[in-house]
């Protein structure tokens, strides 16, 4: 849920059937409000977008007259033909991703007629947009223009003065500042798990504005998800079996025949929707003995020793795979719990991984070994992608068109490719190669890793 400056009712948009609109017969445009007969164009909506994102939010109705008589209020509720709503909404998309920087959050809601309240035909919409206020201003149109409400203006102004200018920059800033300390603030380890197992650490956000809205998720349901020893969604089991509140959410832990002190497998939930996700990674040498080996582990073991390799620590990114597309899934459950959806953001941090030689369970690395040799990776630890910024973080929810019971497992390849590409395993290259297929025969590998090793 959002929080705005203004609402014109008293429910959320999301719950809104249409009579509710009366009220706006008594709401005036300006500051907050602004209504349409006709969709603008996606240019002229993003400079409204700009607008209230770049002041303190507002609400914009496509689909509603202004009162003749002058007063500037909702006059009548004529829609848009039904047929066009569909075009509209790309309309509206396309305003904040091709023509604003960063883009600007909004939510939408259509009202079909017949609504008789307000007089909206039966072949008629209107389409209510919730734009809060931004947390990372200045929006910028691709215009080169910075455009904000003012007073009871309802066409948008472009910002010219300096204070403003800066006002906004430093209101971004602080935005800017609080992602990085959550990308950069990491759990606190005792010398021994410092120089123990390499280990990831996945961070899921549920937008990129910090807002600070608190999700109607309770202690219950997220003992429920976290705790399941069954499959989830998509035939992937990772129980939890240590589960706590925090002073700002809920956290839980395997620590099953593990030391209960140490850092294992964790999930952190912030009661505003963002996740931090501890993996530990699997690393064996594999010049020793008695390893208990698949078949394709076996043979990449086999081009290690005749490539000139007679030991050294190998770094198993596919159960890692297997950990992050189970986990992936816990966060899709609770964000449903939650009464979330659209997009979020996640990327992966890895530590501990100086001078380790990851392995995957997948046929075009193992090729590709044997052509370019193995990669060693030579960073203590790294960001995949590299950075800490809003630009930097992968944006998910929406890759996947296949089956929806392999959603998590193709949203988890979509984070491991940065990770690979970082560990050495050149998967831009095999892209280039195999193009989209690479990432179908990923999300096969995985499929391959979890028949072959549960994960607890």
């Amino acid at each position: 849920m959002k929080t705005y400056s203004y609402k014109p009712f008293k429910e959320e948009l999301s719950v809104l059937k249409g009579p509710e609109l009366v009220a706006l017969k008594e709401v005036s445009e300006g500051w907050f409000v602004d209504y349409k007969v006709e969709p603008p164009n996606a240019k002229n909506l993003a400079r409204h977008l700009a607008a209230f994102a770049n002041e303190r939010g507002g609400w914009l109705f496509i689909g509603v007259q202004e009162d003749e008589r002058g007063g500037m209020t909702a006059g009548s509720f004529p829609g848009i033909p039904s047929g066009a709503v569909d075009s509209a909404l790309v309309q509206l998309r396309e305003a904040s991703s091709a023509h604003l920087s960063p883009q600007v959050f909004f939510e939408q809601k259509v009202i079909h007629g017949p609504v008789s309240e307000i007089g909206l035909p039966s072949d008629q919409a209107v389409i209510i947009v919730g734009i809060p206020e931004g947390n990372s201003p200045p929006y910028v149109h691709s215009s080169g223009q910075i455009y904000r409400r003012v007073a009871d203006q309802s066409t948008p102004k472009p910002e010219t003065d300096r204070g403003v200018l800066d006002h906004l920059w430093n209101r971004g800033q602080r935005t800017r500042d609080r992602l990085r300390d959550f990308l950069t603030d990491l759990p606190q380890l005792s010398e021994a798990e410092k120089t123990g197992p390499a280990r990831a650490y996945v961070y899921f956000l549920p937008s990129l504005d910090f807002s600070g809205d608190r999700l109607n998720l309770t202690f219950r349901e997220f003992a429920e998800v976290m705790s399941s020893g069954g499959p989830g969604k998509e035939g992937i089991s990772v129980p939890f079996d240590n589960i706590f509140t925090t002073t700002d959410g809920f956290l839980a832990r395997q620590t099953k025949d593990n030391d209960p002190l140490l850092a294992g497998l964790s999930f952190r939930w912030w009661s505003d929707g963002r996740a931090v996700v501890h993996i530990p990674i699997n690393v064996y040498d594999f010049g020793e003995v008695n390893l208990q080996l698949d078949p394709m582990q076996k043979e990449f073991l086999q081009i290690l020793r005749d490539h000139g390799y007679q030991g050294g620590r190998v770094a198993e990114m596919s159960l890692f795979g297997v950990a992050l597309a189970a986990t992936t899934d816990k966060y899709l459950l609770l964000r449903e719990k939650a009464g979330v959806t659209g997009p979020f953001f996640g990327k992966v941090r890895l530590c501990g991984t100086w001078r380790l030689i990851p392995f995957i369970n997948f046929r075009p690395y193992l090729e590709a070994t044997k052509k370019y040799g193995f990669p060693v990776i030579q960073d203590e630890s790294m960001y995949c992608p590299p950075g800490t910024s809003k630009e930097s973080l992968l944006e998910l929810g929406e890759q996947w068109r296949g089956d929806p019971k392999l959603r998590s497992l193709a949203l988890a390849v979509w984070m491991l490719g940065p990770v690979l590409q970082g560990a050495g395993i050149p998967i831009d290259h095999l892209w280039g190669e195999l193009g989209n297929q690479v990432y179908v025969e990923l999300v096969q590998s995985m499929q391959d890793s979890l028949r072959q090793k549960a994960v607890r």
